[in-house]
């Protein structure tokens, strides 16, 4: 790794990349669905909002100042969530999942219930250029193990319906928002990593997420 990331100028290459201020285009449009929540204590439309905030952020899309309007915000919504009951019974499980869009537009699911697969089959949809939701996650309780095939269908209903149509048209808008990368700069530092593959994956994948001019 030493060899691979240090003689690869892999961090010279991007850290200028990384200390270069976001711009705050998707405050707009965040803040008015934030405005859309307002009295609403609902924990999948929360979710869904804050995982467009993340996504826009790591656009570099959405400002540091902008974020923390925003963070504040959920914060204290999710605060005053805190007392709200949950129902427990004999077995409980936490499942993960993300919607992308495939070649022809449609809408497409992964689901699991481990934490590090669907990141990191998030991460490959998201280098394969797709469009592509946040993770997002909910906790079912049930009785006996018998039951999990109908649980995990119950959380997949749940996923498609918090990542809908009107949910990927939120996510096309703030992906399509100028950044603040020029496209030649992108192409110009991969080829300077080409001779070290790993070292350009790991950048090609930075430039997978941050949105371009």
């Amino acid at each position: 790794m030493k060899h691979v990331y240090e003689d690869s100028g892999y961090f010279e290459l991007l850290q200028p990349f990384f200390l270069r201020e976001s711009n705050n285009h998707a405050f707009p449009l965040l803040n008015r669905y934030r405005g859309e929540l307002e009295g609403y204590f609902n924990d999948t439309a929360l979710q869904t909002f804050w995982g467009l905030v993340r996504i826009a952020y790591e656009s570099k899309v959405l400002s540091a100042e902008g974020y923390g309007a925003l963070d504040s915000w959920y914060q204290k919504i999710r605060k005053q969530m805190r007392d709200d009951p949950v129902v427990e019974n004999n077995i409980g499980r936490t499942f993960y999942g993300f919607g992308y869009l495939n070649e022809q537009g449609v809408q497409q699911y992964v689901i699991d219930t481990q934490l590090m697969p669907v990141v990191h089959l998030r991460e490959e949809k998201i280098m394969q250029g797709f469009l592509t939701g946040a993770i997002m996650q909910k906790t079912y309780w049930f009785q006996q193990f018998h039951q999990m095939p109908e649980v995990r269908k119950a959380y997949q209903q749940w996923l498609q319906e918090a990542q809908d149509t009107a949910y990927f048209s939120y996510l096309h808008t703030i992906k399509s928002l100028p950044g603040i990368i020029e496209r030649n700069e992108a192409i110009a530092t991969l080829e300077k990593l080409k001779k070290y593959a790993e070292a350009k994956n790991a950048v090609a994948y930075y430039f997978s997420i941050w949105n371009k001019k």
